[in-house]
């Protein structure tokens, strides 16, 4: 389906997935492939089918038919490096943990679920927490953090097990200005060393960051470049305004009469 990876590694595939719930079809004939170091924008209406696509590449939900295919996917543990950044309201905050606790969480699937934490483990999530720069609420019960705050909290969750593909689900809500901004330039950094696949409404700020598009509305509609136009958009069936670059990135509406 790419063109432009030769030099890259495929680490899943989609080919030609219908998924859905209760014999009821989402997505239909859905092909898609992430090789290491992409960093895709995954766009679309809601109800177009992006969270039940996520399901499927995170291997929670079965499809009706086609394949999900894993490439070096797992590690030597048979751990699979896939992280994961849940839509802030899927996260518990009454839930009784420290911060230091969520992000060392991230590391059960390499442990099992009776292992206990070792010193070098709670080392690991403070050197995480200082990366994220959230050292400072190591004790914070989640339930007393700032939508910003909890998204470090959970990012760092997320990419402690060295992840090789890294899935955001629309993770720029609920949060403050100064951290969107921060996130994105974290993204950056993080995709040097993993693929990146990020769902978002906010397609204009964030398309001076991803490399390539995908808009999901039942079916997947792949675009193999960060600009695309109202025309393509509308050629995939995609209602979603017209992206513009510069100094700003920005939507452009369509004239209104």
């Amino acid at each position: 389906m790419k063109t432009n990876h030769i030099m890259s590694e495929k680490i899943l595939e989609l080919q030609s997935v219908d998924a859905g719930y209760n014999g009821q079809r989402v997505i239909s004939e859905a092909n898609l492939e992430v090789y290491d170091h992409d960093f895709i924008g995954m766009i679309g209406p809601n109800g177009g089918g992006k969270t039940t696509l996520l399901k499927v590449i995170l291997g929670v939900l079965k499809p009706f038919r086609g394949k999900l295919i894993y490439h070096q996917i797992y590690d030597a543990d048979h751990v699979k490096r896939i992280g994961y950044l849940p839509q802030f309201s899927m996260i518990d905050r009454k839930f009784p943990i420290s911060a230091l606790e969520v992000v060392m969480s991230g590391l059960m699937p390499h442990h099992g679920l009776t292992r206990k934490y070792s010193r070098e483990d709670k080392q690991r999530a403070r050197q995480m927490m200082k990366r994220m720069g959230i050292s400072h609420l190591e004790d914070k019960v989640v339930g007393e953090l700032s939508g910003g705050q909890m998204q470090r909290v959970f990012l760092g969750r997320a990419i402690i097990g060295s992840p090789r593909l890294l899935i955001l689900d629309e993770p720029n809500t609920f949060v403050d200005n100064q951290f969107e901004g921060e996130l994105y330039e974290h993204l950056r950094e993080l995709n040097q060393e993993m693929a990146i696949i990020l769902v978002t409404h906010d397609i204009g700020t964030i398309s001076s960051y991803v490399k390539t598009i995908a808009c999901v509305n039942q079916q997947v509609f792949y675009h193999h470049s960060n600009v695309i136009t109202q025309e393509q958009l509308s050629a995939y069936n995609c209602p979603i305004q017209l992206i513009a670059h510069g100094d700003v990135p920005h939507t452009v509406l369509k004239r209104h009469d």
